[in-house]
């Protein structure tokens, strides 16, 4: 006796797949970001409110980096 089969729609489900594992990437970036920026926020919050910005130096420097290249720089 002789068996044989076939699978179709490989390709396709390796496609999206990869459609799946890009979009996640992305997702975890601003997810990763967004937190980056709310730590900054935080940060910045804390010293204005224990009182402890008397140039604001400190302040400005405190800046997210972000994978894209995008900062929210500060000068002095």
């Amino acid at each position: 006796m002789k068996v044989s089969a076939s699978v179709q729609g490989v390709e396709r489900l390796l496609k999206d797949i990869e459609k799946t594992d890009r979009a996640m990437e992305r997702a975890i970036k601003r997810a990763v970001d967004r937190t980056a920026l709310a730590v900054e926020t935080d940060a910045k919050k804390k010293l204005k409110a224990d009182g402890h910005i008397v140039t604001g130096r400190l302040r400005a420097s405190i800046h997210a980096e972000l994978e894209n290249g995008k900062e929210y720089s500060y000068s002095d």
